[in-house]
């Protein structure tokens, strides 16, 4: 999570989607920022660095997957709902459901 954190802080984002994980994580940031143009303000940002989560089963009968012969534990198969309110207030903006 902080690799992914670390790699979002590089880019001027509201919302960070990193795959290729078998996890579903989330981190949240308020960041500073200012407006592209008008009036010159310093501005509060969330931040959500997500991880978005695997459909690969990596545990079936009558196979031996990579996972299986490395002995990586069952993961959870799905990804983050995420539902968001583009004028609603910074901190309020986005609504994540892990589940």
């Amino acid at each position: 999570m902080n690799r992914m954190a670390d790699v979002a802080s590089s880019f001027n984002c509201d919302l960070a989607l990193f795959g290729h994980g078998h996890s579903k994580l989330l981190a949240e940031r308020i960041e500073l920022d200012v407006p592209d143009s008008g009036k010159l303000k310093l501005m509060e940002r969330k931040k959500l660095v997500i991880m978005t989560g695997c459909y690969r089963k990596n545990h079936m009968e009558g196979t031996m997957d990579y996972g299986e012969k490395a002995g990586y534990p069952p993961v959870p198969i799905g990804s983050p709902r995420i539902r968001i309110r583009p004028f609603a207030h910074p901190r309020e903006r986005f609504q994540v459901v892990m589940g």
